[in-house]
């Protein structure tokens, strides 16, 4: 999963909620305009 807009307003409470549905999946944050989390993306994306 990946939670992009990660520096908006109710993030934290989104981000707890798809780390409890997600499992043992990954769940990434992002802010693409800043590429925070993309290289996070890309590792699990590609390993």
């Amino acid at each position: 999963f990946v939670c992009n807009k990660a520096d908006h307003h109710g993030q934290n409470e989104l981000m707890r909620d798809l780390r409890d549905i997600a499992g043992r999946r990954a769940v990434i944050e992002s802010v693409a305009t800043q590429g925070r989390g993309i290289p996070e993306l890309y590792e699990a994306l590609t390993s």
